[in-house]
């Protein structure tokens, strides 16, 4: 039964071997696979796929959207949302609509 490696083992070993991996020949190459995967216990597939790649930097950050509406917007939002009993955005937009206002004198 084979023995994992902690992550942390795994990606000092993918550091040191991915150079020489990049740079050996086809047989080469071959020899640096199996010891790869007789250490870390991946499958030959991903070993392949991670000496090839070597470690990926920190995943990009998540970027947070910007906001859709300015302070005194929100704050009218949220007292008309608490008002209408907390309803749900879809029942709440028939409170919001400008109600069109029928010139008098016409």
């Amino acid at each position: 039964m084979r023995q994992k490696m902690s992550i942390g083992s795994c990606r000092e070993l993918l550091d040191r071997l991915t150079p020489r991996y990049r740079i050996s020949t086809w047989k080469e190459k071959g020899l640096i696979l199996d010891e790869f995967v007789s250490g870390t216990g991946y499958d030959r597939k991903h070993s392949v796929k991670l000496l090839n790649r070597g470690i990926q930097g920190k995943p990009p950050k998540r970027r947070i959207p910007p906001l859709r509406y300015d302070a005194p917007v929100r704050l009218a939002l949220v007292t008309v949302w608490k008002a209408a009993n907390r309803i749900c955005s879809k029942r709440l937009i028939p409170f919001l609509r400008k109600r069109q206002l029928i010139p008098t004198g016409v």
